[in-house]
């Protein structure tokens, strides 16, 4: 798994952007896997943590066969002025990120 893109979508804030992240995922185990928004956070340098969007058609939330490779987008509500953060993947609830990435937000 490994975002692939990253860009800003304006709201009806003056305060808020939708960060978009496109990521491409495979499935490389034996089984059957689900994934999805729930999997990833976003965190600002001070660690505090960016609400998740989900009311856009083409956010990540999929079963994934093994061997499969999809690619998908994943949205969080960010300050304006944010400009980087550190989004993690969560493989379950409650337990430890499997990856995280640094990931410098696009001016706009």
């Amino acid at each position: 798994m490994k975002p692939t893109k990253v860009t800003r979508e304006k709201t009806d804030s003056d305060h808020k952007v939708l960060l978009k992240v496109e990521v491409t995922v495979k499935n490389k185990s034996k089984e059957q896997q689900s994934i999805g928004l729930g999997n990833f956070s976003l965190k600002d340098p001070s660690h505090k943590q960016n609400l998740m969007y989900g009311m856009k058609e083409d956010s990540l939330g999929h079963t994934i066969a093994p061997g499969q490779e999809l690619k998908g987008n994943i949205y969080f509500e960010i300050p304006v002025d944010l400009e980087e953060g550190w989004m993690s993947y969560i493989p379950e609830p409650g337990h430890d990120k499997a990856a995280e990435w640094l990931i410098v937000f696009p001016k706009d």
